[in-house]
């Protein structure tokens, strides 16, 4: 089964047929696009605790961790979130990830991808979402001034090249 992780705009994860997957909280959302948006689609226990549960000591922040995984873990599928001893990841052959697809599309550079780069933004990364978590929240806001300003080179690009035409 393939998930569908959308992290622009309102967060969703649908399965292999379409259907909404319901009962992510607040901190699973957090971890999802930790996960998600990161490179490789991999991060570290320490920096996923220290991010989501920056407000914990380090030993009260992995245990709740692991409870997110395994909650993670009962949402998704065991088959899509992967960890050992030292990291976390989707498994990229079980996931399809928005912003990953996002960056895709600006990675080809043609006016085409732009134009679905366009289509695939629909919003700031994970907007309106509020962790409570100091850690995460600088995190998210970098990862989203990132994604925002490429989006927006996206768009002028791609006025660009239809005015060359």
């Amino acid at each position: 089964m393939v998930l569908r992780i959308n992290l622009f705009g309102d967060f969703s994860v649908c399965d292999g047929d379409g259907d909404m997957i319901e009962g992510f909280g607040r901190k699973s959302i957090s971890l999802m696009c930790l996960l998600a948006a990161g490179k490789g689609l991999k991060t570290t226990r320490a920096k996923a605790a220290g991010l989501i549960w920056s407000d914990r000591r380090e030993e009260q922040a992995r245990a709740s961790l692991r409870q997110e995984l395994a909650q993670l873990r009962r949402l998704c599928g065991a088959d899509a979130i992967a960890a050992d001893k030292q990291s976390i990841w989707l498994v990229a052959e079980q996931v399809s990830i928005d912003v990953q697809d996002f960056r895709e599309a600006l990675g080809k550079g043609t006016s085409q991808a732009f134009e679905v780069a366009g289509e695939i933004y629909k919003g700031a990364l994970l907007d309106g979402h509020q962790s409570k978590s100091d850690g995460f929240e600088d995190w998210i806001e970098a990862e989203r001034r990132i994604l925002d300003n490429d989006a927006f080179d996206a768009m002028v690009r791609l006025v660009q090249s239809k005015l060359e035409k």
